[in-house]
């Protein structure tokens, strides 16, 4: 005969599933660590045990092998990115304050992932950097609603005359192609730091080929 769950059993379960979550993004973040630090090949699955404080066996009862847990470590920052470009720049109704929002996001995620993203990119071949090779299929969607999403925003300021007459696709694509490539240079001189001279530099520069007047660029 089964026993029935009373409401502390209830509790206590979704207190186990709160707790078990938790490990997985203690996991997740170390693994992110030792990835970005060691690369793919030399990090271990026992030193990303060590950085989150769990046994090897435990890091096991989450992902079944290294590999497993770097895919999930990608899709973990990816779903994170996606989730704060929602919040934070779909939010701003005003397009230009929308795009430096964007440019700031994206300068912050690239301090905050930096070790990981030049990992990620030795293995992409050499000139090329499209966040879509990054990506693993099935998160694919995150992109597409990005990208879908930037070009709404774009077709706004075109409307206001904020920005050139360019298609919102043409405009989107001038965005990523700039801040791309200033990511991809700040990439290869790992030793540079990310001054705010550099990222107004940057937001110069993006403006400048969106067709904005200097003047209406905010600082």
């Amino acid at each position: 005969m089964s026993i029935p769950f009373t409401d502390n059993q209830s509790e206590d379960l979704s207190r186990k599933e709160r707790t078990r979550q938790q490990h997985r993004a203690d996991i997740l973040a170390a693994g992110e660590r030792v990835f970005g630090s060691k690369g793919f090949h030399q990090a271990t699955i026992e030193e990303i045990a060590r950085e989150a404080e769990f046994s090897v066996g435990t890091i096991y009862n989450f992902f079944s092998s290294k590999d497993s847990l770097y895919k999930e470590v990608i899709s973990f920052i990816i779903k994170g990115c996606h989730d704060e470009f929602t919040r934070v720049v779909l939010a701003e109704k005003d397009p230009l304050k929308a795009i430096t929002l964007l440019i700031d996001q994206r300068v912050q995620q690239y301090g905050r992932y930096q070790g990981l993203i030049y990992v990620v990119l030795g293995t992409l071949p050499p000139g090329l950097f499209n966040p879509v090779h990054l990506l693993p299929k099935n998160h694919l969607r995150y992109h597409e609603n990005y990208f879908g999403s930037l070009c709404e925003i774009f077709a706004r300021g075109r409307a206001q005359g904020l920005f050139s007459d360019e298609e919102p696709l043409t405009l989107a694509l001038i965005f990523e192609g700039v801040v791309n490539t200033f990511i991809t240079y700040w990439l290869k001189k790992r030793s540079s730091q990310l001054t705010p001279s550099l990222v107004r530099d940057l937001k110069r520069l993006v403006f400048r080929a969106l067709g904005c007047e200097e003047h209406r660029i905010s600082p």
